[in-house]
């Protein structure tokens, strides 16, 4: 009867403690910062992938698809700031876009468990904050940058798919 008794609070005090537990945040809403502009752009990702070196001739104001090759062959612009730890099978990208309208705090959100570097005036940009959400399927990282007002180039490396779909985006 004892043991009955204390199964009994036990289970009453794993059940209050459940409940205390705040509920799970959907799929997205894990990151630092909103995304639901993100979570849209991504909704309507192109299909068609950009060459590597690509030159942009307006900043993106939704999704962009860009091929990625062999690391080895990716002419990437600098070197990456984390270089893949193998090159075997790791691919490479990287596309220019004119000056931003204005400088200030950008955020590049990318759907492969790649590296990005941003460039600016030939200098790779420190990245000021990054977060994921394994629970999203849109896309899995979104790094902020800090941007002035100058031509960019976005590179990215590792290990990845065919290609990479991304935003750059004032950080909200």
């Amino acid at each position: 009867m004892k043991r009955l008794i204390m199964t009994i609070a036990g289970l009453a005090l794993a059940s209050a403690a459940a409940a205390a537990e705040p509920p799970a945040k959907p799929p997205c809403e894990n990151f630092d910062w909103p995304m639901a502009r993100e979570v849209a752009a991504f909704a309507a990702a192109p299909a068609e992938a950009a060459a590597s070196g690509t030159g942009l001739k307006a900043w993106p104001d939704g999704v962009t698809r860009l091929a990625l090759g062999p690391f080895e062959t990716a002419a990437l612009p600098v070197m990456p700031d984390r270089a893949p730890k193998e090159t075997d099978g790791a691919k490479g990208a990287w596309i220019t876009l004119p000056a931003p309208a204005a400088g200030g705090t950008y955020q590049v959100t990318i759907d492969s468990k790649l590296w990005v570097d941003v460039i600016q005036d030939g200098r790779t940009v420190a990245s000021g904050a990054h977060s994921s959400d394994a629970s999203c399927p849109a896309f899995h990282k979104s790094v902020r940058f800090e941007l002035g007002i100058a031509p960019v180039t976005l590179q990215f490396s590792g290990a990845g798919d065919e290609s990479v779909t991304f935003t750059i985006l004032p950080a909200s």
